[in-house]
C-alpha cells in the first residue's frame, strides 16, 4: 500500500457559507483540493520525485464519483460527505482535484478546527491504474514518476500528512512492494537498499549485486519486526 502525498502549491481548505434555497438555513460547505496537476513532488525522504498529469483521475470522476467520500481524518467511523449522497462535490479543472462537502451538524468541532485553521490541508485516497518512470531532467540521482491515471475513493481533511510541510497528500495505491510501502517498478528498474535508504537503479547499474534479494531481505527483515512486536505486545497483555 502506498502512503501519503503532498503538494505545496495546492490551495489550503476553506468554508463557504450560504444559504440553503428552500430552507434558508446557512449551510458551510468546505472546499479544498486533494491533488494538483503537472507539479513535481519530493515523495518519502527524497527517495523520488511525483507528477500527476493533468485529467489523471478525469475517467475515474466520470464513472465511479458516486462512491466517493469525504472522511475525517481517513477515519471511516467519521464520514463528512458522500457523492452519492449530494453532500459532496468532485471534480477536475486546470489545477487539480478540487473537492466540496457539507459536514453533517455532529461536525461541527471538526468545522471550527477547519475555520480556525488548525486543520488546513487535505489527503486523497487513490488507485494508480497507470504509470511511467524516467530520470529526472532537474536531478539525475532522482527518478520522476508520472501518474498517467488513477481513481479517486476519498478525500479527507488532515491535520499533517506523511510528509510535513506540503498541502495534499495521498493514501492507498494500488501497485506497491508488500511490506514496503513503495510503487511497483518497471521492469529495467529496482528498489536498492544503501546505507539505510531504499533508492531507485536501474538493474544493469549495480553489477554483482542482486538488488531484488536486497529487497526482499528488507522485506523479511521488516516482516521479523512486526512478528516481535506482536509477541512482546501479548507478553505484555497477558
Amino acid at each position: 500500500m502506498e502512503r501519503w502525498r503532498v503538494i505545496p502549491e495546492a490551495p489550503p481548505l476553506e468554508i463557504e457559507r450560504r444559504a440553503d434555497g428552500e430552507t434558508e438555513e446557512m449551510q458551510q460547505w468546505i472546499k479544498g483540493y486533494a491533488t494538483v496537476y503537472g507539479v513535481k513532488t519530493v515523495i518519502f525522504w527524497g527517495q523520488w520525485r511525483e507528477l500527476v498529469q493533468a485529467g489523471a483521475y478525469d475517467e475515474s470522476l466520470r464513472v465511479d464519483a458516486e462512491e466517493i467520500c469525504t472522511l475525517w481524518q481517513h477515519d471511516s467511523r467519521e464520514p463528512l460527505g458522500r457523492v452519492s449522497a449530494n453532500t459532496m462535490r468532485v471534480w477536475s479543472d486546470d489545477i487539480g482535484v478540487g473537492y466540496t462537502f457539507d459536514p453533517p451538524g455532529s461536525a461541527a468541532a471538526r468545522v471550527e478546527s477547519i475555520d480556525r485553521g488548525d486543520v488546513f490541508q487535505s489527503s486523497i485516497g487513490f488507485d494508480v491504474l497507470e504509470d511511467s518512470w524516467a530520470q529526472d531532467e532537474e536531478d539525475e540521482d532522482l527518478w520522476l514518476r508520472t501518474i498517467i491515471r488513477a481513481s479517486m475513493w476519498e478525500a479527507s481533511p488532515v491535520t499533517w500528512p506523511a510528509v510535513v510541510g506540503t498541502s495534499v497528500g495521498v493514501v492507498g495505491g494500488q501497485r506497491s512492494i508488500e511490506g514496503l510501502g513503495l510503487p511497483e517498478l518497471p521492469a529495467d528498474l529496482s528498489w536498492h537498499e544503501e546505507a539505510g535508504r531504499m533508492r531507485i537503479v536501474r538493474r544493469t547499474q549495480s553489477p554483482g549485486v542482486d538488488v531484488d534479494a536486497i529487497s526482499q531481505a528488507h522485506v523479511l527483515q521488516l516482516r521479523q519486526l512486526a512478528v516481535m512486536d506482536e509477541i512482546e505486545s501479548a507478553f505484555l497483555d497477558a
